[in-house]
């Protein structure tokens, strides 16, 4: 499942879930998002994940110089059909991608029908 930038108006960022074996993994693509201004949250069955984007620009106009920074903030929530073990989950953030790994929980008992 891969989700864009521009869902009816509102930001939100290029997240990629994929499941390999006993675990998901989640990319994100968040562009111009410094480490500090990310929070991942995770439950058993749900991932947020909230950034804050700042845009620098700088332009000449009038004769003057005009500088300043824009800032958007988005978040993303994912509902997984598996419960994730929440103490084993890591992450990684390089050059604008968030990567997730989300372990299964391993439980559940089989039981014999008799």
């Amino acid at each position: 499942m891969t989700v864009g930038w521009d869902l009816n108006g509102f930001l939100e960022p290029l997240v990629h879930l994929e499941e390999k074996g006993d675990e998901f993994i989640v990319t994100a693509d968040l562009p111009f998002v410094k480490k500090e201004g990310i929070e991942v949250n995770v439950t058993e069955d749900v991932l947020e994940i909230k950034a804050q984007m700042g845009r620098e620009y700088c332009f000449r106009k009038w004769g003057t110089l005009q500088k300043g920074v824009s800032f958007t903030s988005f978040k993303k929530t994912m509902r997984f059909p598996s419960p994730i073990d929440v103490e084993k989950t890591s992450s990684s953030f390089n050059k604008g991608f968030l990567v997730i790994h989300l372990p299964k929980k391993k439980g559940g008992r089989k039981i014999r029908v008799h």
